[in-house]
């Protein structure tokens, strides 16, 4: 099984060799970048010595960009389309640890300590872009600019700080509340403003919702019925529109409206 770094290399795995649509890509990954935590206050040329850095590489649906235990040296900027990120039990379930979506960044920990990559990462739909900048390149650019290396520890930092709110949520928490936090997580950092409300942006399935939640479909089946009842969610064919984030926000404090 190739690395990911080899498998990025091959024609296979790179767009097509057009330098239009490759120029076109780089831009893209420029601005997500430039969007970025941390990576917003960093000037310009510095993104752009990084971002020229990079290379380009296509996914198919559910083809892997990391394979738990891999080793990735590098940094991924989702240019679009969306990646799953997974554990498997010991029981056999499936642990979605989370989606990543255009603009979201994937690397930051094994590119700083060199350590294994701890989940599956795949594309949730056949065409997903991806920007792969090499660790190498982050380093240069960290000794030449030190705003590069305040970026990477603002991100580690807001890891580190939403793994720990999820810890505490999940620690005896029921079900609904869980299930709040998590559709306010991604309405906030997907979410597109509607007549209706906030509308996420990528589908999230019920098995989705059951795999990050570690709960079986029924009981998340009854909490979004609970919340469709209570006027704050409309799903359909797992499109989740939140109809009051105020009010799922206060369910989600104290699960009481």
């Amino acid at each position: 099984m190739p690395s990911p770094e080899s498998a990025a290399d091959t024609d296979a795995a790179l767009d097509p060799p057009s330098s239009d649509r490759l120029q076109v890509a780089r831009e893209l990954a420029l601005r997500h970048l430039s969007a970025t935590l941390g990576f917003q206050d960093c000037p310009e040329p510095t993104l752009w010595a990084l971002v020229q850095g990079g290379r380009l590489r296509v996914l198919d649906k559910e083809e892997h960009l990391i394979r738990q235990g891999d080793s990735f040296d590098m940094l991924a900027v989702v240019l679009d389309g969306a990646l799953n990120f997974s554990q498997m039990r010991p029981d056999g379930q499936r642990y979605l640890v989370g989606i990543q979506c255009a603009g979201d960044t994937v690397g930051y920990v094994p590119m700083v300590d060199g350590s294994l990559y701890p989940y599956d990462t795949y594309a949730r739909s056949k065409g997903t872009r991806v920007w792969l900048i090499p660790g190498e390149v982050f380093r240069q650019q960290r000794l030449l600019d030190p705003s590069v290396g305040r970026a990477i520890e603002l991100q580690l930092a807001y890891r580190i700080r939403l793994a720990y709110a999820k810890m505490n949520r999940d620690a005896g928490q029921s079900i609904e509340v869980r299930l709040a936090h998590t559709l306010l997580l991604n309405a906030q950092r997907y979410g597109q403003p509607s007549e209706a409300g906030v509308v996420i942006g990528e589908r999230l399935s019920q098995e989705d919702l059951s795999d990050i939640l570690g709960a079986s479909r029924q009981r998340v089946n009854f909490a979004l019925k609970k919340f469709k009842e209570l006027g704050l969610v409309e799903a359909h064919y797992a499109h989740i529109t939140i109809l009051d984030m105020e009010a799922l926000a206060r369910f989600a404090q104290d699960n009481r409206l």
